[in-house]
């Protein structure tokens, strides 16, 4: 369970950082953070979601419909 546990709280610290890289207008800030909660919880399809919306962003229309 340790293992798990620490994982779900790095996904959401990843997840709550990128949120917050995004409405400062930190694109490729919230990516790597968004991509480093996927990494920790690739079944969220939140995660997926927001990284598209930065993709987007970016104007990376490729990457933005890969990660939707």
């Amino acid at each position: 369970m340790g293992d798990d546990s620490r994982n779900h709280k790095d996904k959401d610290h990843y997840f709550e950082l990128g949120i917050r890289e995004l409405d400062s207008g930190n694109f490729n800030k919230a990516i790597r953070a968004f991509e480093k909660a996927i990494h920790n919880d690739p079944n969220d399809p939140r995660l997926y979601n927001n990284l598209g919306i930065a993709y987007e962003l970016t104007k990376n229309y490729k990457k933005a419909r890969t990660a939707y």
